[in-house]
């Protein structure tokens, strides 16, 4: 199932905006903490796939892989302090090596099915409830397999289960994933250089990185 792309810019964080934290990065057992609210995130979608076209159609996909692809900036900040950690997480995320990223320092859930949730019905069981919100929307996701949605929760039954808000669209089962929407675990850099500039006063980053889903 495929998920839309997303693009906030900083007006989308203003007062009675949707997120109310601000991002962060977390790499190595270290947390970079953003100073300000971002002024440009995307969120995007993307597959590696081989498509055989016949009698004006689609005979067969080969789906290679999927990956969530993410742009985040910050313009014109002033804390030095946030620029040079930066440049000790850049040491870290130039090699390769995987760090996280939350959109929202609040909204981290990542969890997992510890039961089966049949299609067309709300109940969701998890293994953990801790950092999931009424109102708000989460991925589920199959762990071996392609089939995903959004859903948002109803309510919930503390360390037990959750139940959505609508009816689910796919099957589920024990260790598929739940995780907050614009959480990613195991993000590495699609940046070549450091993706931070000085300007005269101010500082500037932008960064793209990216999630593989297998």
């Amino acid at each position: 199932m495929a998920l839309a792309s997303r693009l906030f810019f900083w007006e989308d964080w203003g007062e009675g905006g949707a997120f109310l934290g601000l991002p962060k990065i977390v790499w190595n057992g270290n947390t970079l903490s953003f100073p300000g609210k971002p002024t440009l995130y995307r969120y995007q979608r993307r597959a590696v796939r081989d498509l055989v076209f016949s009698g004006g159609g689609v005979s067969d996909v080969n789906l290679h892989h999927q990956f969530d692809e993410v742009r985040i900036a910050l313009e014109n900040f002033e804390e030095t302090q946030f620029e040079a950690d930066l440049h000790a997480w850049w040491s870290w995320a130039a090699r390769g090596q995987p760090y996280q990223v939350a959109l929202d320092d609040s909204e981290t859930a990542d969890t997992t099915l510890d039961g089966s949730a049949a299609a067309g019905q709300k109940v969701i069981p998890l293994t953990s409830t801790t950092g999931i919100t009424a109102g708000k929307k989460y991925l589920i996701r199959e762990s071996a397999g392609e089939e995903e949605e959004i859903v948002e929760v109803a309510s919930i039954s503390a360390g037990v289960s959750v139940t959505a808000l609508n009816n689910l669209k796919f099957g589920y089962l024990t260790g598929d994933i739940f995780r907050s929407r614009d959480y990613f675990p195991k993000m590495v850099s699609l940046d070549s250089d450091l993706p931070v500039q000085e300007l005269i006063t101010t500082f500037a980053f932008d960064h793209s990185c990216r999630e593989d889903l297998g």
